[in-house]
């Protein structure tokens, strides 16, 4: 069995690759809703070009929003419109399926 490891940001370093590009993902986490137990993945359509479908993941510590994946972007700052588009893309989700479950 090979051993497991991982280099993240330091690989195209450590493995004198150039072609190696760092693909930056973001979560934003809510408190935690123990009733909460179902997850989600990819949000409305159509999605914009190179924007990643969004998803959601319930988990003891609180509940991860995710749907981030900006290519290139080696800052481990978090991206504030990347936050508010991905917690807003799941607002709209939740309140489509709640319209469509009215009607």
């Amino acid at each position: 069995m090979q051993p497991s490891w991982d280099a993240g940001l330091g690989s195209k370093e450590l493995f004198s690759d150039e072609s190696m590009v760092p693909l930056k993902g973001q979560l934003t986490l809510l408190l935690p809703q123990p009733e909460v137990t179902y997850q989600t993945s990819g949000g409305l359509t159509p999605t914009p070009p190179d924007v990643l479908g969004i998803h959601m993941m319930p988990r003891s510590d609180g509940i991860a929003l995710g749907g981030t994946s900006q290519r290139g972007i080696w800052t481990l700052e978090p991206d504030d419109s990347e936050r508010t588009r991905v917690v807003e893309s799941h607002i709209a989700f939740f309140a489509k399926m709640s319209t469509e479950a009215r009607a």
